[in-house]
C-alpha cells in the first residue's frame, strides 16, 4: 500500500512540476504563446527565454536576469504545488475515515513549515519576475500554471478516500525531498537573492 500511495504522489507530483521551464512561442501566424512543454521542432516556430532582453554587450547580466526568472519559476510551481495539497489534505479534517484528520494535521503542518522556510524566496521572486516579466507574461504564466495544475486537483480530490488519507500523510516526506525544498539548493536561493531589479 505504502509503495502505491507514494507511486500516486510521485504521479500526482511529477505532473505538476513539469512546469518549471517556460518557453515563449511565437507562432506562424505571429501569434505569441507561453507552455512549459517544449514545442514541436518547426521551421514556423522560434521559441525564446523569458527574460526581458538585456543590451547585447551585457551577456553576464543577461545570463543572470534569466537564471533568476527560471529560479523564481520554480519556486512560483512548487508554491502552487504546495498550496493545492494543503487545501485538499485540510479538506480531510472533517473526514471519519481512520486517520483522516491525522493526515490532514500533517500535511498542514508540513505545508505551513514549507512556507516559512521558502517566505524569503517567495516575496523576492515576485520582486524578480515583475521586474523582469511583463504583465502578459505574468499572467500568460499564471494562466497556465492553472490549467496544469486543475486535472491533477480534480484527480486527486476524485481518489478513495483511504489513497488520499495516505498521500496527505506522506506530504511531510514528500516536501522534504531535493526537488521540493528550494531553499536547500544554494543555487537558487543565489540566483533569487542577489537579484537586483533593473527598473
Amino acid at each position: 500500500m505504502a509503495h502505491r500511495t507514494l507511486g500516486f504522489a510521485a504521479f500526482f507530483l511529477a505532473g505538476l512540476c513539469q512546469a518549471q521551464t517556460v518557453y515563449k512561442v511565437v507562432g506562424p501566424d505571429g501569434k505569441i504563446g507561453y507552455t512549459d512543454r517544449p514545442p514541436p521542432p518547426s521551421a514556423q516556430t522560434v521559441v525564446t527565454t523569458l527574460g526581458r532582453a538585456a543590451p547585447q554587450d551585457d551577456g553576464p547580466a543577461r545570463a543572470a536576469t534569466q537564471w533568476a526568472v527560471e529560479a523564481s519559476l520554480r519556486v512560483y510551481y512548487k508554491q502552487i504545488i504546495v498550496h493545492s495539497a494543503k487545501r485538499l489534505c485540510g479538506m480531510l479534517a472533517s473526514n471519519n475515515f481512520t486517520g483522516a484528520k491525522d493526515a490532514a494535521a500533517a500535511a498542514t503542518r508540513a505545508a505551513s513549515v514549507w512556507e516559512e522556510r521558502h517566505a524569503a524566496l517567495t516575496r523576492k521572486k515576485i520582486v524578480v519576475v515583475h521586474d523582469a516579466l511583463t504583465e502578459a507574461k505574468l499572467n500568460a504564466i499564471a494562466d497556465d500554471a492553472k490549467r496544469q495544475n486543475e486535472p491533477y486537483v480534480m484527480r486527486l480530490s476524485v481518489a478513495p478516500i483511504a489513497e488520499r488519507v495516505a498521500w496527505c500523510k506522506a506530504m511531510p516526506t514528500t516536501l522534504t525531498m531535493p526537488e521540493f525544498d528550494l531553499a536547500g539548493d544554494a543555487r537558487v536561493v543565489r540566483a533569487i537573492m542577489d537579484y537586483v531589479p533593473r527598473k
